[in-house]
């Protein structure tokens, strides 16, 4: 015989239905198939998509690849220090990447190469970015300057590490809007196609600026493609591809990015393969503090002191006009202003 459930039933049946009513609030909200899609479905799909995903943390590596003379900053050294040494053509290797985001903290760390004017070879590369919701900090563990260096604050107080655009894939789909990181403005965004064929299926085009994004309407609209054009001509193109976590739904996973001359040939390109990722995880607050290495060369900008760092942590205050861009070895080896 069927009776009706009791109050402490009920009570019991709310109960164990509450966590699956919060996971699906918690998700970006599904159109059904049938419904149009419009930009304004594409965009609450991205906020929803970035207000769910509080923080994360992806590790990467890539396969690099510049075509000599891509790099005006090296150019604009050789020919300050009156030196024909540029990096040789159809150059490659691997480097790898480390991007955090938390609560608007954001934590870049890079190891690969760089190219040294000086040896005309390529030599390591490392450095780490800091945003702490305050400042911004970059410190060089190796670079072509031949000794680590760091600089904290001043014109560089602001929260831009997270606009590089070799971060722009993860950008894309968890930060597409964000202050610090996003590089869509949704007011720019125009449906310029409904559908167009890929190799994946059908997928949605969007317009933003002079540019393109390439959606996919079957996985909440995440971004697959991004051209930029300037004059007509196209100078990026990024593609991604994702898989599908149970928890955390769809990741990605592999990416390609290249920069492009105006005959189409790449001057500069990373093929990315994720290694480990965490999505949603508490974010140790030593992440996104400075730990400067022995020796290091620092411009404090915000407290108007350059100083480095000795081995026992003391430091070698740096007064104006001392360092002359070649006696860093000297003036590490004397003795040093105790403050």
């Amino acid at each position: 015989m069927w009776c009706s459930p009791g109050r402490d039933s009920r009570n019991l049946l709310a109960a164990s239905l509450l966590p699956l009513s919060l996971s699906l609030l918690a998700r970006p909200s599904v159109i059904a198939d049938d419904a149009p899609a419009t930009v304004d479905t594409i965009t609450s799909a991205w906020n929803a998509r970035q207000a769910s995903i509080e923080s994360f943390d992806f590790e990467w590596w890539v396969k690099r690849f510049e075509s000599g003379e891509w790099n005006p900053a090296v150019r604009l050294d050789a020919a300050r220090k009156h030196v024909e040494a540029v990096p040789p053509p159809d150059t490659t290797f691997i480097a790898t990447y480390r991007y955090v985001m938390d609560r608007g903290r954001i934590r870049m760390e890079y190891k690969g190469k760089e190219w040294s004017t000086d040896k005309s070879e390529f030599v390591p590369k490392h450095y780490v970015e800091i945003f702490d919701g305050n400042i911004r900090k970059s410190h060089f563990l190796e670079s072509a300057s031949g000794f680590p260096s760091a600089s904290l604050g001043g014109f560089n107080n602001n929260n831009t590490v997270g606009k590089l655009v070799w971060l722009h894939p993860l950008n894309m789909v968890y930060r597409p809007f964000d202050k610090a990181a996003g590089i869509f403005d949704s007011k720019k965004l125009s449906l310029k196609q409904e559908m167009s064929a890929s190799e994946s299926g059908p997928v949605m085009v969007l317009g933003h600026g002079e540019g393109d994004v390439w959606v996919d309407p079957k996985r909440d609209y995440l971004p697959i493609r991004y051209i930029v054009l300037r004059d007509g001509v196209k100078v990026w193109q990024m593609d991604l591809s994702f898989n599908h976590d149970e928890r955390d739904g769809w990741v990605p996973n592999s990416w390609t990015i290249n920069q492009l001359d105006r005959d189409g040939k790449a001057r500069a390109s990373e093929s990315a393969k994720v290694l480990k990722f965490s999505i949603n995880k508490p974010v140790a607050d030593a992440e996104f503090e400075l730990d400067l290495s022995a020796g290091a060369y620092v411009n404090d900008i915000s407290a108007k002191q350059v100083y480095i760092v000795r081995p026992d942590g003391s430091r070698r205050e740096i007064k104006r006009g001392e360092y002359n861009g070649h006696n860093y070895k000297e003036l590490l080896e004397s003795d040093p202003t105790e403050r």
